[in-house]
Formats: C-alpha cells, sequence, structure tokens
C-alpha cells in the first residue's frame, strides 16, 4: 500500500516538474520575442535605413522577368538523335555566352533572348514496346529490355536516350527573356536547317515518294486483278459448262488478295498524310503559348528588404546570445 502511494506520489512529482520546464520554457520564449520587440523600436531607424536600402538595390538590381513556352513537338524522319544534340549545342552555345552565335540566328535581340531549351520525350511504354516487338519477333532486343527494368527505374529507363529515337513526340521547354515567340521560331529554323537533318529529309521523302508510288501501281495491278476475275465470273455464270474449268484455273486466294489490299489502302494513306506534315525535322503541335516564369527572387524589391532585415536580427541575436552568455560565464565565477 505504502508503495503504491509513493509511486503515486512520484508520478505527481515528474508530472509537476514536466509542467514547470514547459512553463519556464514558454516564459523565456516570450521574453525573448519582447527582448526583440524592444531591440527593433530602439533601432527602428537602422531597420528602415535596411528596408529602404533593400528595395532601392532590388530596383536597380532587378533582372528582366522570365518567360518559359512549353511546346508539344513532333519529330519526323527518324531524326530524334540530331535534333536532341542540335537543342543540347545550342543551350551550352547560350550558357557560354557566345554572342555572334545568338545574333547570326536571331536569337536574341530587342529586350528578348533565348535562355534554354530542354527537350523530353512524351513516353508510350504501350507503343514502344509493340514496335520493338514488331521489330523483333524472335523478342532478343526485347526481353533484356523487360529484364532490366523495376518499379523505381522504369519511366526513368524509358526517358533516356536509349528509347527517344523510338518516340515522335517530345516536350520542348524554352526559357526566355521577353515574349516574342519569333525567337522559338527561330530555334525551330536552326534546327530544321542542320545540313545533316537536311540530308536525312531529303532521303527520306524521296524513300516515300517510292514507297507511295509502289502501293499506287501495287494496288492498280490488284484491282486490275480482281477486275478480270470478276469479269471471269460473270462469263461462268452465263456458261455453267464451263464453271469446272476456271475453277480448276484459279489458284488464287482471292481473300488474303482483299486483306492485303486493305492493308496497302491504310499504309498509303499513312505515308500520304506522313510525307505531307513530315516537311521539317521538328514541327510544333498547336500554338506556341509563352508564360511568366514566376520565381521567389524575381522580385528583388520585396525580396532584398526581407533578406536583409532578417541578417541584421539574426547579427543582432548572436550577439545578445554572446553577450548573454559571457555574463552568465562571469556570474558563475568562470572568467
Amino acid at each position: 500500500m505504502s508503495n503504491s502511494k509513493a509511486d503515486k506520489a512520484i508520478d505527481e512529482l515528474d508530472l509537476s516538474d514536466i509542467f514547470s520546464l514547459f512553463k519556464r520554457w514558454f516564459y523565456n520564449v516570450l521574453a525573448l520575442f519582447f527582448k526583440a520587440v524592444d531591440f527593433i523600436i530602439k533601432f527602428w531607424w537602422a531597420a528602415l535605413l535596411l528596408i529602404i536600402s533593400g528595395v532601392v538595390l532590388g530596383i536597380k538590381t532587378n533582372t528582366p522577368t522570365l518567360n518559359k513556352a512549353t511546346i508539344i513537338v513532333k519529330t519526323n524522319f527518324d531524326s530524334q538523335a540530331y535534333v536532341y544534340n542540335t537543342i543540347e549545342q545550342v543551350t551550352t552555345k547560350i550558357s557560354d555566352g557566345d554572342s555572334a552565335f545568338i545574333s547570326e540566328y536571331d536569337l536574341g535581340g530587342n529586350g528578348n533572348a533565348l535562355i534554354n531549351a530542354n527537350i523530353t520525350p512524351i513516353i508510350d511504354v504501350v507503343s514502344l514496346l509493340v514496335g520493338i516487338s514488331e521489330s523483333d519477333s524472335r523478342g532478343s532486343t526485347l526481353t533484356p529490355i523487360l529484364k532490366e527494368l523495376s518499379v523505381e527505374v522504369d519511366g526513368e529507363l524509358f526517358a533516356s536516350d536509349r528509347f527517344f529515337s523510338n518516340y515522335k513526340y517530345h516536350k520542348l521547354e524554352v526559357g526566355m527573356i521577353g515574349r516574342d515567340k519569333n525567337i522559338v521560331n527561330n530555334l525551330f529554323n536552326y534546327i530544321n536547317n542542320q545540313p545533316e537533318i537536311a540530308s536525312i529529309k531529303s532521303g527520306y521523302r524521296a524513300n516515300q515518294k517510292e514507297r507511295i508510288a509502289a502501293n499506287d501501281q501495287t494496288l492498280e495491278q490488284m484491282n486490275i486483278l480482281i477486275s478480270d476475275y470478276s469479269g471471269s465470273l460473270r462469263a461462268v455464270s452465263q456458261n455453267t459448262d464451263e464453271l469446272s474449268f476456271y475453277s480448276n484455273q484459279t489458284d488464287i486466294d482471292f481473300n488474303g488478295v482483299f486483306e492485303l489490299k486493305n492493308d496497302l489502302i491504310v499504309e498509303a494513306e499513312a505515308l500520304k498524310n506522313d510525307f505531307i506534315t513530315a516537311n521539317e525535322a521538328i514541327i510544333a503541335i498547336g500554338d506556341i503559348q509563352i508564360v511568366e516564369d514566376r520565381r521567389v527572387t524575381d522580385k528583388k524589391y520585396i525580396y532584398y528588404p526581407i533578406l536583409f532585415l532578417f541578417l541584421f536580427l539574426l547579427i543582432a541575436g548572436m550577439i545578445y546570445g554572446f553577450s548573454a552568455l559571457k555574463q552568465r560565464l562571469v556570474d558563475e565565477n568562470y572568467l
């Protein structure tokens, strides 16, 4: 019985100590707050001077507002690697401050300038795997790729340079000063006019023309074959005695012919549409929209006064803490 009463008394003592400790901590914090307020009131002129200095400095050093254009682009004639490499070279030249390059290709001037450009693929895993499977029926390429995937890295893997050449659609992010769309258009022109890309374009479109012509010729021949067979069937229907003769002579699988014809029609339509749209290595899908790229540090006339005032209070607090600690050491006869 006595033990339980003692334990209860110890518990009450512990709670009382904890409450007292919290109370002392709260009052210490409150005391520091009032001391800080008194310090600001006492040195209001210094705080005001720092705020005014920060506003003036922020206005004088304020940089032009940065803007960003996010564009969905389509790459044509398997030029993805060249497009990515060219955009990387442009960004490098701009970061190096190559004014001759910027001026030559009209990527800056009159308050407008290209700052950076970054392109990433729009991942379509299903189309990617289907394309790999169709091009590699034995699966010798697809199998090791699938083994390499994991939940953590599959998105990063599919976005790597191993696969971006398989994607036609990409997201291009362009950072710039000003809102002149011609800057973005000039970037497109620079990419599309690269000698390597122009050479690929010429060969690709020539091959497309040949494929379209070959498909049209094959479709014409198939139409003639189907027309002749239909004429033969009409002749047979008029003379039933000759039915066995024509049946024996006809060993063509016309179901396969009609299926092949439908496939060729679909392919021919796709080739013709692609021939019309694939006039450049990179084209924008939709209009180019430029928006302000807002950042906390852009408005320096607000950022600097807050920073100066914070540093002022921080230094004052460190000095006060040092003085208080020194005085305590003196009071304890350590100094």
